[in-house]
């Protein structure tokens, strides 16, 4: 097992001591495919290659296998600038974004896609610890990779910064982000990268200035002796990983190692807890454990033991925040609570069950927008006439090179029109209409309109808080939560057949209801498999379906084009799903 720590070995080991040495042996995470995922979806390939435009002087090592030797024989230079450069102790282990050499002098520069807000960095000191506290383990980065490098060479004098998005730059080009490619690399039969290109006009894009550096050293120099104290104590724990206790509780919840793999039978998390990783149902199950456990009262339970839900008295299972933990260990059915029908009173038909899909990329891709604006590029919407009409399902995604939010509330106003109830699925769409209030391109007579569709929104994720209760959903009450909780009983017949039209319908070895986000068809994404099922799937999606947009008759447009529409479909059509049901459950509470 390798016992050199990085900085992100260095992060997760302060979270959890076991994760790191599964991570060190190489056990399968759940996060191994959301890490690529997250970094697309977040630019942050994008960000770094045009951080790397601004030092045009900068050189990449030939390869992973020489890249250490490649480091330390230019570090001899007396000028040099270096991108991923490698440095290494006897423990430990950083790759440098960006390292400037200028004499004894280093510039470190860690390159991120988070972004800031540089008026408020920049203002008096109280703003600038403010704004700095929220980026609190972005320092801690730059900390443990000054610590490394300063064992290296210990002479050197070290000034360490970030460079990030400025939020407050506004995008001149058009198609920005279109001009880089995401690229797959690989510089030996062992070792492959996903790394960015730009194909543009260099100087265009460094005048747009949409990258701030930021001088942090002194804000990382107050880390270094305490980020030191808890590296050496991990080598030392490292050195003997056997006789690291593992330390459950309400920690393990989402813990990344709970899958298995071929080359590993068992999972860290079965490992960690023993038999207790079996027991149904399991104590980690329990909706509202964070409220429940406020105290440490569960991980007390825990650490005795216990890993049953019943294991939980009763009593601490009723409080400010409701029964719903007490029916979790109580109730067998689902059921809804007294006040649902008169909660609906007030809706009227016809009744639009709506959802969006946005992106906030770092990098703008228009003209005019800001890092981290939203761009609108799709909704889905099931219209229901009156009482026991069939839905009529209407889309739009964005399928052109011009900036997409105005024509995005131009169609959907021709949808929802006047009259009618807005059914949503959280507040997300009504955030996002409120944001189109401040935007330059929407005109006074839409801005009205939206104002007046705010009184037409009902939030049937708040319906769900205050009236549904389902076993099985663990307390949440997302739709991706919800939806294949309720199919455990489907009560009506016109559900079957709008999840086999949307071919999303089948039955498993028990004869029960597939999720139906299990059924949506693959994607096929660079570097992963599988289908769009959440939020960040679609983001990508979308920025593939806008590189491909020049070829709208090739495969690949196409199966983006429509793995982006039946994603979206399914949301609304799970929310018209539940809403179905609940009535039906509502039905049967009536007299006759």
């Amino acid at each position: 097992m390798s016992v050199l720590l990085n900085k992100s070995d260095f992060k997760l080991a302060r979270s959890c001591y076991r994760k790191l040495i599964y991570r060190k042996q190489g056990f399968p995470s759940t996060n191994d495919r959301n890490r690529f995922l997250a970094l697309l979806a977040d630019s942050g390939l994008v960000v770094q290659a045009l951080a790397r435009l601004y030092f045009p002087q900068g050189i990449l090592p030939p390869d992973s296998n020489t890249a250490l030797n490649w480091t330390q024989q230019a570090m001899q230079l007396e000028t040099v600038t270096l991108f991923e450069a490698p440095f290494e102790t006897a423990s430990r282990h950083i790759r440098a974004d960006i390292l400037i050499k200028q004499g004894n002098k280093i510039q470190l520069i860690e390159v991120k896609s988070r972004g800031v807000d540089v008026e408020e960095i920049n203002g008096n000191p109280h703003r600038r610890r403010r704004a700095l506290s929220k980026i609190k383990d972005l320092l801690e980065d730059l900390a443990y990779q000054k610590l490394v490098i300063q064992a290296c060479h210990p002479d050197f004098e070290i000034s360490c910064h970030l460079m990030m998005p400025d939020k407050n730059r506004v995008n001149p080009i058009d198609r920005l982000a279109d001009r880089f490619r995401i690229k797959s690399n690989t510089d030996n039969q062992y070792h492959t990268f996903i790394d960015a290109e730009y194909f543009g006009n260099v100087d265009e894009v460094l005048s747009a200035n949409l990258l701030t550096q930021i001088d942090v050293t002194f804000e990382v120099d107050a880390l270094l002796d305490e980020l030191d104290s808890e590296a050496y104590k991990l080598e030392i724990l490292l050195q003997n990983p056997e006789k690291i206790e593992p330390e459950i509780g309400c920690h393990c919840r989402d813990c990344e190692f709970s899958v298995r793999s071929e080359n590993q039978p068992l999972s860290g998390f079965e490992l960690c807890w023993k038999a207790g990783a079996h027991t149904e149902p399991h104590i980690l199950s329990l909706g509202q454990l964070g409220n429940v456990n406020f105290h440490g009262e569960v991980d007390e339970l825990i650490a005795q033991g216990e890993s049953s839900i019943h294991a939980i008295p009763e009593m601490w299972l009723k409080g400010k925040w409701g029964n719903r933990p007490w029916l979790q260990l109580t109730q067998q059915r689902d059921f809804m609570f007294e006040g649902f029908h008169k909660s609906i009173s007030g809706l009227s038909y016809p009744m639009f069950f709506i959802d969006f899909e946005t992106t906030q990329p770092a990098i703008p891709n228009y003209r005019g927008m800001k890092p981290y604006q939203k761009v609108l590029f799709q909704w889905s919407c099931h219209r229901v006439d009156f009482s026991g009409a069939e839905p009529v399902h209407t889309a739009w995604l964005h399928d052109s090179k011009e900036k997409p939010n105005a024509e995005f509330l131009s169609s959907l106003i021709a949808q929802l029109g006047e009259k009618g109830t807005i059914m949503t699925w959280s507040a997300y769409e009504q955030g996002i209409l409120k944001g189109l209030l401040s935007e330059i391109e929407i005109t006074d007579a839409q801005k009205d309109w939206i104002r007046r569709a705010f009184h037409r929104i009902t939030d049937m994720n708040q319906l769900a808080v205050h009236y549904y209760f389902h076993p099985q959903t663990g307390g949440r009450t997302s739709i991706k939560v919800t939806l294949p909780a309720i199919l455990k009983s489907v009560r009506s017949e016109r559900t079957v057949s709008w999840l086999k039209e949307l071919d999303v319908y089948k039955l498993d070895e028990n004869q029960e209801l597939i999720n139906p986000y299990y059924l949506l068809p693959e994607l096929g994404l660079p570097g992963t498999e599988g289908s769009i099922n959440d939020g960040s799937g679609a983001m990508i999606a979308y920025q593939y379906l806008q590189l491909s947009i020049d070829n709208r008759e090739s495969e690949t447009y196409l199966q983006y084009r429509n793995a982006l529409l039946r994603y979206c479909q399914l949301d609304t059509l799970a929310m018209l799903i539940i809403y179905e049901e609940w009535l039906l459950m509502e039905e049967s509470k009536m007299p006759s």
